[in-house]
């Protein structure tokens, strides 16, 4: 068969290289964590439901990612996304019914139970398509769950708009569920639990106005549940707001339930301030954060 010169100079697709990647290891276990901001332009997976002739891009650009980082099979916990404090619980069957094709590889999805996070075996992975929510990575013993945290993923809307449960949440917290997902059941348990946490957005990025906008009055009610529940007392700076610290509630919520403060890895814990999106409304573009278990 001939081969023209044009095929032959043809450069290799692109393999979309992460903003930042990181290979860990956390005790015994081997990851890969990796951001993929801006430059490739969005990454939500809000895509997936738009035109075939428009999702297929999308979806094989990250085929193109998946097949780049070796991934295993891959999640895809939590499109729609809520924020429900859920860690879901993914049933071979389930997946194979609802398996999405990313060029040589598989999103798997169960999109009548979405949450915040899974538990991951070695050889799996886990797509997640945040803005400025942050990843959380926790193993105890040999096991591993990895979820997304944002402002409702940690608190309870309601409990802190009106100081009663949402009847729907089982946890108040998805550190909570995830910790529970895990088997910790002891204060000796959670002395054993290793948690890194990646790509949060920063507290600069993140005012939460108490005057003058229609959300002062939710601000002033979580600013109080802070301080009561965590003791954690933003400050209010001139022109009526107080900057929302995500990474610092995790940890304090981990510490609360028993995880050492010297266990939990926060090196990484905040979103660099360029070529990623920072802005979580429901139009605007994403990042992605994949995370592998090796082994």
């Amino acid at each position: 068969m001939n081969v023209s010169v044009a095929e032959v100079q043809r450069p290799p697709l692109h393999p979309y290289e992460a903003h930042l990647q990181h290979n860990f290891r956390m005790g015994k276990t081997r990851f890969t964590v990796a951001l993929f901001g801006s430059r490739y332009g969005d990454w939500s997976s809000r895509q997936l439901a738009l035109p075939p002739e428009i999702s297929a891009q999308y979806l094989n650009r990250v085929g193109a990612v998946l097949q780049s980082l070796q991934a295993g099979r891959t999640f895809l916990p939590n499109m729609p996304s809520p924020f429900n404090a859920r860690m879901v619980g993914l049933s071979g069957l389930m997946l194979e019914r609802n398996k999405i094709p990313a060029g040589s590889y598989a999103l798997h999805r169960d999109p009548d139970n979405p949450g915040e996070g899974v538990m991951l075996f070695p050889g799996e992975a886990v797509l997640f398509t945040p803005a400025g929510c942050g990843t959380a990575v926790l193993t105890y013993e040999s096991r591993c769950v990895v979820f997304h945290f944002g402002r409702w993923s940690l608190f309870d809307r309601q409990l802190v708009e009106t100081g009663v449960r949402d009847p729907a949440r089982r946890h108040e917290s998805i550190v909570h569920a995830a910790l529970e997902y895990l088997g910790v059941r002891t204060e000796a348990d959670a002395a054993r639990v290793v948690v890194a946490l990646y790509w949060s957005i920063h507290p600069d990025d993140f005012p939460h106005p108490v005057v003058d906008s229609p959300h002062a009055e939710i601000n002033r009610s979580l600013h109080k549940y802070m301080r009561a529940d965590l003791g954690l007392n933003p400050c209010i700076w001139e022109g009526g707001h107080y900057t929302l610290d995500l990474l610092k509630v995790v940890r304090l919520q981990l510490n609360k339930r028993g995880v050492p403060p010297k266990n939990i890895n926060t090196d990484d814990g905040y979103l660099p301030k360029n070529g990623v999106w920072c802005d979580g409304a429901a139009d605007k573009p994403r990042n992605a954060v994949l995370v592998i278990r090796r082994d």
